[in-house]
C-alpha cells in the first residue's frame, strides 16, 4: 500500500489486512474505542516501490527472475541499508500506553527463555506485542541487522504489570554455512533486543554463545579469507610469505584490507600461480602440512 502522498495528513491508519467474516464489527469496535488494535505489521511498508531490495532484479526478463537479494527479504533488506521506511516491520500502535523493562535471560541446553516486563502506565486495557530480535556477531557471514526469533501477545490490566515470555531455540540463532552445506551456530557475543518494532529497539541483553565453530577443511580451493581467518594457518600463512619475500609485497598484500576485500574471495590456488608474488602451490602445501597435518 502506497502512503506516501497522505499519510502525514492523518493521526492513524488502521489496516485490517486479510481479515475474514468478523471484520467488520472487529473494525467497528476499534473505530469507537471499545477494543484495543492490538496487531503488528508483518511487512515493511516502504516510502517507494524502488526502496524495496529486490527492485533492481524483479520481475527481470525474458521470462527470468533473479532473486539476488539474498538472506535480505523485507525488513532484513530495509534495516541493512537503513533507509527510510513509512512503517517498519512489527510497527504498531495502540490507545494504551506501555513500556517495557527488566529483560532477563536464563540459558537451558535447549536454547535461552527470555522474560520481559511489560507496565501498562494508563486507565486503558492493553494488549501489546513483545518482539525478540537477536543481534549476531560482526564475522565474515553476511548477517542482517537484527533478526526476529520470537514474540509473545500479552494483555496488561489499567495500571498493572505482567510478564511476557519468549522462549528462543538455539536453532534460532543458527545461519546457514554454504561451505558446511547445513546449519551452524557462532560463537560470540549476541545481543537479545526486545523492541516495539524492526526499528524500535527498547532493552538489551548481550549473552556468550559457545557455538558450533565448524572449520571446513583448507585446500587450494578455499578462499583466502578462508586461509587468513585460520587461527593457526593463517599467522603461519603471513610468517611463511614473509620469509619468502622480504621485499614484503606478497605480506603487504596479504595484510591490506582493501587487497583483502577485492581478492579475499578468490580461490587461494589461484594467487599462488602469479608470479608477481611470493605466494605458491608448494608454499601452501608446507603451511598446511606443518598446521593441520
Amino acid at each position: 500500500m502506497r502512503t506516501e502522498a497522505w499519510r502525514t495528513s492523518v493521526d492513524a491508519i488502521v489496516s485490517t489486512g486479510l481479515a475474514g467474516q468478523g471484520v467488520s464489527l472487529g473494525l467497528a469496535s476499534i473505530l469507537v474505542g471499545d477494543a484495543d488494535p492490538g496487531g503488528r505489521l508483518a511487512e515493511t511498508w516502504p516510502c517507494e516501490l524502488a526502496d524495496t531490495p529486490s527492485f533492481l532484479s524483479f520481475p527481470g526478463e525474458g521470462g527470468h527472475s533473479v532473486y539476488g537479494e539474498g538472506i535480505f527479504v523485507g525488513y532484513r533488506g530495509h534495516d541493512r541499508i537503513n533507509g527510510a521506511v513509512a512503517f517498519p516491520f512489527g510497527h504498531g500502535l495502540s490507545f494504551a500506553e506501555t513500556r517495557f523493562e527488566d529483560l532477563a535471560v536464563v540459558e537451558s541446553a535447549s536454547g535461552w527463555s527470555v522474560d520481559v516486563t511489560v507496565v501498562n502506565d494508563s486507565e486503558r486495557a492493553a494488549r501489546e506485542v513483545v518482539q525478540l530480535y537477536v543481534e549476531a556477531p560482526e564475522l565474515a557471514a553476511r548477517r542482517a541487522p537484527r533478526a526476529l526469533v520470537g514474540f509473545a501477545a500479552v494483555a496488561v490490566a489499567p495500571g498493572q504489570k505482567t510478564q511476557a515470555r519468549i522462549r528462543v531455540p538455539r536453532r534460532a540463532l543458527k545461519r546457514w554455512d554454504e561451505a558446511a552445506a547445513g546449519w551452524t551456530l557462532d560463537s560470540g557475543i549476541h545481543t537479545f533486543v526486545a523492541a516495539r518494532s524492526s526499528r524500535d529497539a527498547v532493552l538489551r541483553h548481550e549473552i556468550d554463545v559457545v557455538g558450533d565453530d565448524i572449520r571446513m577443511p583448507l585446500t587450494a580451493a578455499s578462499t583466502l579469507v578462508e586461509w587468513l581467518g585460520h587461527p593457526s594457518v593463517g599467522p603461519a600463512l603471513i610468517a611463511a610469505v614473509t620469509e619468502a619475500d622480504p621485499t614484503g609485497r606478497t605480506t603487504g598484500m596479504l595484510t591490506n584490507p582493501m587487497a583483502v576485500l577485492m581478492i579475499g574471495g578468490l580461490p587461494i590456488g589461484r594467487l599462488a600461480v602469479d608470479a608477481a608474488n611470493a605466494l605458491t602451490l608448494d608454499l601452501l602445501d608446507r603451511v598446511l602440512d606443518s598446521h593441520m597435518g
